[in-house]
């Protein structure tokens, strides 16, 4: 990746407003003629659609405990754990700009865990720099593959820790995005939203 072409500024030309109905269309269109490479979009897209809600504080604990039984606190300690097992296998000569972008979201899932003032408006920002690691966790893995393409044994394990770090962060992603939901405070809006990314789900955890 070309030094100074930064991942979130990309990612963000392509913000537009849509509907969740809309989001969930395209969507369909798009996997219907093979664009999977659209996929990755639609999440930014389904993000737009989430950040039209109204998040509601009073449904939505202080912070987020071992006790908290709500589903958002849930999902956020979820997204939490899963960039914390992203982040313990990115050691050694993984150790990259990956890692460190990781454990800058993951610092800001941390803080909606410890305080949930303006959840939604955290989660977005923990959104993109999630986008971004997951980016650079890609690039990392691909460089360190081109310099072991003469120990076949390294590049096993390699292999196996790459796809396990990059699932790992798209669960985190999934998470995030769940726990935007569960912040709108319309009833009618929360389920809607609910069901679109229920029917998606599955396709954006294959995704990564």
């Amino acid at each position: 990746m070309p030094a100074g072409n930064s991942p979130p500024i990309i990612l963000r030309t392509w913000r537009a407003p849509h509907t969740i109905d809309q989001v969930t269309e395209k969507y369909k269109t798009s996997k219907a003629v093979g664009m999977v490479g659209f996929q990755l979009l639609f999440a930014l897209d389904f993000l737009i659609a989430c950040a039209s809600l109204s998040e509601d504080p009073s449904i939505i604990e202080e912070k987020c405990t071992w006790k908290s039984q709500s589903k958002f606190c849930q999902f956020v300690k979820r997204a939490e754990g899963s960039n914390k097992e992203a982040l313990r296998r990115l050691n050694g000569p993984l150790a990259r700009e990956g890692k460190k972008k990781l454990t800058e979201a993951n610092q800001l899932v941390t803080e909606v865990v410890k305080n949930t003032n303006e959840a939604s408006t955290k989660l977005m920002e923990a959104f993109d720099e999630e986008i971004t690691a997951l980016i650079f966790v890609k690039n990392d893995c691909s460089d360190l593959r081109k310099e072991l393409h003469n120990e076949p044994d390294k590049q096993e394990g390699l292999e196996e820790t790459c796809r396990f770090v990059t699932d790992t962060i798209g669960s985190a992603v999934v998470n995030i995005l769940k726990a935007i939901i569960e912040a709108e405070g319309d009833l009618k809006q929360r389920e809607d939203a609910r069901k679109a990314f229920q029917e998606l789900e599955h396709d954006m955890l294959t995704l990564w």
